[in-house]
């Protein structure tokens, strides 16, 4: 009896049975049709007329068990036919679930792609806000000595950036404002400064300011910087540190 495999499960061919159906018929009518004249022959089977009964007798003992052989092999057929049935049934099951799993498959690179594309687009949108800031560069620290100690202060903010609108700039010294520089357009490359027009004391304790402008679609901005001293130099000289540059 042969089999054929698809996907793993193997199939039975039921015309295999059939065959053999066709075989066993052609054997039995051979010794069925071929063996009476040799029996008579012998005088082991005596032929004569017979009447229509008889001969329905004799036509239902000859191939009684020609009809047996069917059924049996009918029955075995039917069976093979149920078995691949149930195995088709298997393998239907195994194809969707394999279009299962692949379609998870698809939508896990599905997400992954949607997930990268998201963060393509988060990092092109912060490129682009960068972009549109300005970088300023700040100098501050004693610009003049005198004695007694006191100084004269000078603050420097340079653009190296995005040029942008209604700039102001405020240095102040435990809260209090002591100098500034302002501009209307503060363009990439130019630079603004201020000097304190009078002696003061040594500036001690917090240091801190704020830059305010508008950026080129008209959004109000706004940076915060603390000053640190440096303590390599005499004069006092301070270090700006962003505290949020994005705020």
């Amino acid at each position: 009896m042969s089999e054929q495999e698809s996907g793993g499960v193997s199939f039975v061919d039921s015309t295999n049975i059939t065959r053999k159906g066709l075989a066993y018929t052609k054997i039995y009518l051979v010794l069925l049709f071929g063996g009476l004249p040799v029996l008579a022959h012998f005088d082991l089977l005596q032929i004569k007329p017979m009447g229509l009964n008889e001969i329905g007798d004799f036509l239902a003992g000859a191939f009684g068990p020609l009809a047996l052989i069917w059924v049996v092999l009918g029955f075995f057929q039917q069976g093979e036919e149920l078995r691949n049935s149930v195995k088709a049934l298997k393998l239907q099951a195994r194809e969707l679930n394999n279009s299962v799993v692949q379609q998870k498959e698809l939508v896990e690179v599905s997400r992954e792609a949607i997930q990268f594309e998201r963060e393509v687009r988060l990092t092109e949108t912060r490129r682009q806000t960068l972009e549109s800031l300005p970088d300023l560069l700040i100098s501050f620290g004693s610009g003049g000595r005198q004695g007694g100690g006191k100084h004269k202060y000078m603050l420097r903010v340079r653009n190296t950036r995005a040029t942008v609108s209604n700039f102001t700039f405020k240095v102040r010294h435990q809260g209090s404002e002591v100098i500034s520089v302002q501009s209307d357009y503060f363009e990439s490359g130019q630079e603004l400064s201020n000097r304190s027009k009078d002696y003061v004391e040594a500036y001690t304790g917090e240091i801190s300011a704020c830059g305010n402008f508008n950026l080129s679609n008209g959004e109000a901005k706004s940076v915060e910087y603390k000053f640190e001293q440096d303590p390599m130099t005499d004069w006092p000289k301070f270090k700006a540190v962003p505290l949020d540059a994005s705020k």
